[in-house]
């Protein structure tokens, strides 16, 4: 919580769930993408890491429900599920 005080780039964050998700450790992945979460409660970027964190760790619930709350917050956002089953085929985090 000290990197909210400090007023942290949540970039940082975000790019650190992804070293995470890459480096196959998602249980640090899941953490950071919560406290991203908490660092900017309601944008759809990093609603979207958290779901895709989750996806990466297996968690399907948490994941399907991620997804679906960006359906409900913008029906045209590009993310969820499907973006996150590409990006774990290809690799590209």
């Amino acid at each position: 919580m000290d990197a909210i005080n400090r007023k942290l780039n949540p970039e940082i964050i975000n790019s650190a769930v992804y070293d995470c998700i890459k480096n196959k450790q998602f249980e640090k992945a899941v953490a950071l993408a919560q406290i991203l979460n908490l660092f900017s409660p309601g944008e759809l970027n990093y609603i979207d890491t958290m779901g895709e964190a989750y996806y990466d760790a297996g968690d399907m619930a948490m994941a399907k429900y991620y997804d679906s709350v960006l359906k409900k917050k913008d029906a045209k956002f590009t993310g969820g599920i499907e973006s996150w089953e590409q990006n774990k085929k290809s690799g590209s985090y």
